[in-house]
């Protein structure tokens, strides 16, 4: 996916684990994608904002969307869907800073099942 596309979940002034994750992608190496939950304009404004805007201020008001592919009630059709990094914010902020413009992701649209994988994705990492 064009890292232009996706909005991080937060930003971070100094990134944890800098030093640890550079050397790997600095070289290509990104052992796992980004997940991305894909959601609606009145997630982003009522749910995600509240908690997040205080820690990271220069995240927007309004999240950018993109024209992309969506199932509704069992029919693909073609939707505007915000992709917010769940897991993964760390390693995108250094991919972004070092000029990567497309990175790997798994999306996901169903809320529950995101927060699932995001845990499943911690044990792998740690």
């Amino acid at each position: 996916m064009e890292i232009k596309d996706l909005v991080p979940a937060s930003i971070y002034k100094n990134i944890p684990d800098k030093e640890k994750l550079l050397p790997d992608i600095t070289q290509g190496n990104l052992e796992y994608p980004l997940l991305v939950y894909q959601a609606e304009q009145d997630y982003w404004t009522k749910n995600h904002l509240p908690l997040y805007k205080a820690g990271s201020p220069e995240l927007p008001d309004l999240a950018p969307e993109i024209d992309t592919d969506i199932v509704v009630k069992g029919h693909l059709q073609n939707g505007k869907r915000i992709h917010v990094i769940w897991s993964g914010r760390q390693r995108y902020q250094l991919a972004k800073e070092l000029g990567y413009t497309h990175i790997d992701c798994i999306i996901e649209p169903v809320f529950h099942k995101m927060v699932g994988e995001a845990g499943r994705f911690k044990k792998l990492n740690q």
